[in-house]
């Protein structure tokens, strides 16, 4: 009877750490399970991981940023798990605010910008390899903002 609660437990691990961990926040979204922003991510040298993406396959997560404090910047990497278009959307939730996706590589350097300016929703497409990281930056161009970021493979 031992068992029972011991492999209960250890498969509620394992798919909590095939969803991303203790980091999801539970609330259904576009792509299933929308993540939480981890703070510590407000740089491109320390991006919040959001897993492994393929091509049928999305993320999303949902976080904050601010046009004029220290929280200007929120970092994501994912990785392909085979060459995949990638296609996002960031919406701002409950403001109308400006706001941006930058592609970037490791060091954080800007590789595109997807910046249409207003209130609409962000969208943008790129390529990935196999096993080929990608790195965006959300940014708040005018004021603060929750989001909601949506990452699919196609």
């Amino acid at each position: 009877m031992q068992r029972i609660p011991f492999l209960s437990a250890l498969l509620a691990l394992g798919l909590a750490t095939a969803c991303g961990g203790s980091g999801n926040s539970g609330s259904p979204g576009p792509g299933g399970t929308v993540q939480a922003e981890s703070e510590g991510n407000d740089t491109p040298g320390s991006p919040q991981s959001l897993g492994t993406l393929a091509p049928g396959e999305s993320l999303s997560v949902r976080g904050a940023v601010s046009a004029f404090s220290a929280d200007q910047f929120d970092s994501y990497r994912f990785t392909a798990t085979q060459a995949t278009m990638v296609e996002f959307e960031l919406e701002a939730e409950g403001s109308t605010a400006d706001l941006d996706v930058w592609l970037t590589n490791a060091t954080g350097e800007v590789q595109q910008r997807f910046e249409i300016g207003g209130p609409a929703p962000e969208t943008g497409d790129f390529a990935l390899a196999a096993s080929e990281v990608a790195l965006l930056v959300v940014s708040a161009a005018d004021v603060d903002s929750e989001y909601l970021l949506t990452i699919s493979g196609l």
